[in-house]
């Protein structure tokens, strides 16, 4: 209850005012098993040592006497910690105690940021102005955009600043540049959240900022204010699948597949690896048996299982390179079955890597040969059938009257994808719109049929 502000512990009144609320507080939530820590206060040692002050003017009797022995007289069962952030040499150092990460995010740092900073927990982290919808333009007025005070830039400055890493700086129309800032928080919260799962990372946890919106906006929420999904939802939501597969680019080492395995049981799959053109024609393909202990991850060299050196990351640059993406794909092992992400929600069984100077990769010039098709219907639930005939690195789902498990995802060609839908309220499931980023192909379905 107590934030970012340097308050008059010392004056008597307040101190007594704020002592009786704490007990209050303390007192109430006595017998609730939920919490999972104490924490003095947020951002109260980092504000006094970023104003570049000493250890000294950290200091305060109350959070660092009272508070604690209150706490641990009343909930001696919960974990106390004195202030977020907090440890190390200054109380915001990322590699030690908690830290509020925002290397990527407010601060602009690159992708790579979090191999650099190996942030030990992060408390607060990836916070952007996460755009609202799926199709049309962004209509958030400035007043609604969130800001830190007294900051000269907002945190549409800051998703910009990465829509335009990713996708390179160019005039669009407004319809355009809101799908590029939706297809960035996605891109940002699946890539970012996937190096910090890294076990190399050395990252204990984060937690994002925020779960909801208060109200119609790009805000931080990742849901807006009804609760729908956003993309940066999306993002996340493949990212911490309890089954997960990420690519990742280690420069002159190549690509390497990770599997992550959070389940209580090993995981036994085969892992098929495939490069690929735009169009869908296999350059390099190949496949290896994986054991993934029970609540942990393997990584798996993309040279390696090929045999030989293909340039992978096309970190070498001999020549143009060969290929447009790397696919990885879990299959049951002696089948050709692809493995769901065996979470709920989502099917995420590959990941992808663009052979692009820009991260996210650009949509290939022309049709993409989009198909869509609904398949299969009940009262609360239907199912899309997706496929295309080029590289679709976005696809955008609209469903009147429902939200679908997955979104805002990369579609590689020749592939079937099943992408179920949920009823939201009351109404039927009704028709649905599908886009892709960068293309103006845009298929429209009427109301799945019962007998579909």
């Amino acid at each position: 209850m107590f934030s970012t502000l340097d308050y008059p512990t010392e004056e008597a009144g307040f101190a007594e005012s704020i002592r009786r609320e704490a007990t209050d507080f303390l007192q109430r939530v006595r017998s609730r098993p939920c919490l999972a820590v104490l924490c003095g206060n947020s951002e109260g040692q980092q504000q006094a040592s970023m104003m570049g002050l000493g250890e000294g003017e950290w200091a305060s009797p109350f959070f660092d006497t009272w508070l604690p022995e209150k706490c641990a007289e009343i909930r001696p069962d919960v974990p106390w910690w004195p202030s977020t952030p907090s440890g190390g040499a200054l109380p915001f150092d990322p590699r030690t105690g908690t830290s509020h990460y925002f290397g990527v995010g407010g601060y602009r740092r690159p992708l790579n940021d979090v191999q650099v900073t190996r942030p030990a927990f992060a408390t607060e982290c990836l916070a952007f102005a996460n755009p609202t919808g799926v199709h049309g333009p962004e209509e958030t007025s400035a007043h609604r955009v969130p800001r830190d005070r007294g900051a000269d830039w907002d945190f549409a400055d800051v998703t910009r600043h990465y829509c335009d890493a990713l996708f390179g700086e160019e005039t669009r129309d407004p319809s355009e540049q809101a799908a590029l800032l939706r297809a960035t928080t996605s891109i940002l919260m699946e890539r970012t959240m996937a190096r910090l799962r890294d076990p190399r990372t050395g990252c204990g946890g984060a937690i994002v900022l925020t779960h909801q919106d208060p109200w119609a906006c790009a805000g931080w929420g990742v849901r807006d204010y009804r609760g729908r999904p956003k993309s940066a939802w999306y993002g996340l939501a493949r990212a911490w699948a309890p089954v997960a597969v990420s690519i990742f680019d280690e420069g002159l080492a190549g690509l390497w597949v990770q599997v992550f395995n959070d389940r209580p049981e090993r995981l036994l799959r085969t892992l098929e690896i495939e490069l690929t053109r735009e169009n869908g024609i296999v350059v390099e393909s190949a496949q290896t048996e994986v054991d993934v202990p029970a609540r942990g991850s393997i990584l798996v060299s993309v040279e390696a299982t090929i045999g030989r050196f293909v340039d992978s990351a096309y970190a070498y640059r001999f020549g143009p390179p060969n290929f447009d993406l790397a696919i990885a794909r879990l299959q049951e092992v002696g089948t050709d079955k692809e493995t769901p992400g065996e979470q709920v929600g989502t099917v995420a069984t590959f990941n992808l890597f663009s052979n692009t100077h820009q991260i996210g990769g650009s949509q290939s010039d022309g049709a993409v040969g989009l198909s869509a098709k609904w398949s299969g219907y009940t009262k609360d639930r239907a199912t899309l059938l997706l496929s295309c005939a080029r590289l679709v690195n976005c696809m955008a789902i609209e469903v009147e009257g429902a939200v679908p498990e997955d979104n805002f995802f990369v579609l590689p060609p020749g592939q079937i994808r099943e992408v179920n839908v949920h009823r939201m309220g009351d109404g039927a499931i009704g028709t649905a719109r599908i886009g892709v980023l960068g293309s103006d192909e845009i298929i429209e379905l009427d109301q799945p049929p019962m007998d579909c």
